[in-house]
Order: C-alpha cells, then sequence, then structure tokens
C-alpha cells in the first residue's frame, strides 16, 4: 500500500510542479513567448486576456494537485480529471498551434512528450492503486 501511495504523490507533486512552473510564461507573455520560440508576435489585449484565464485555472489545479496529495488514495479520481479532460485538452491545445503554425513542431515537442509521459504515469498510478478510493 505504501508503494502505490508514494507512486500518487509523485503524480500529483510533479504534476503541480509544472503547473505551478507553467503560470509564469502565461503571466508573462514575453516568457511564454521565448519559451516556446515565438517571433515576430505582439500580444494584445485578448491574447493577454485568454492567458490570464488559463494562468488562473493553472494555479488552481496547482491546488488542487496539492490538495489530493494530502489524502492520495481517497483523491485518486483526481489523476482521472487531470488526463482526462484536462492534458487531453492541453495535448489538443499544443496540435492546433503547431498546424496553426503559431508554435512550431520541434519547439513544442518536448512539451508534447512530457505529457503524453505524465498521462500515462498518472493512468498507471490510478490504475495500480487498486479499486479502493
Amino acid at each position: 500500500m505504501k508503494k502505490k501511495e508514494t507512486l500518487l504523490r509523485v503524480c500529483y507533486i510533479t504534476g503541480a510542479v509544472l503547473d505551478g512552473f507553467m503560470v509564469f510564461p502565461m503571466v508573462i507573455p514575453q516568457l511564454g513567448l521565448a519559451l516556446f520560440g515565438v517571433e515576430n508576435f505582439i500580444p494584445g489585449a485578448s491574447y493577454k486576456y485568454a492567458m490570464y484565464l488559463g494562468a488562473t485555472l493553472m494555479a488552481g489545479w496547482t491546488f488542487l494537485l496539492l490538495w489530493a496529495n494530502k489524502k492520495p488514495i481517497e483523491r485518486k479520481g483526481i489523476l482521472l480529471l487531470t488526463v482526462f479532460p484536462v492534458m487531453a485538452g492541453l495535448f489538443t491545445s499544443d496540435i492546433y498551434a503547431v498546424t496553426a503554425k503559431f508554435i512550431t513542431f520541434p519547439k513544442m515537442l518536448p512539451t508534447m512528450i512530457v505529457q503524453v509521459v505524465l498521462a500515462v504515469l498518472f493512468l498507471y498510478s490510478y490504475i495500480s492503486s487498486g479499486k479502493k478510493g
């Protein structure tokens, strides 16, 4: 049981750290644009508004994952909600950014790899922790 709880905690903390980190490039558009290699783009009010809304939700999810970490087995359902719809939606948004030629595929690839690895880890952790919780 301790091993299952530890894996769940790794998922919660990893997700919280990454989500918390991503708040900064969302709140500071120049940082986000530099991080993803976007050039020749001046963020307007609509872009900033969308990013600030997203940053608020990202910060909220950070605290939700930290909350789940307090009772890892009982709150393991948060991992499913993190994968579906949150990570699936983020991954879909990444695909859109690439196909719209806003961000190049090579610049987006590391983010997409992290998302897939985390999704697999979160799902594995959820399934392997058993039915109880």
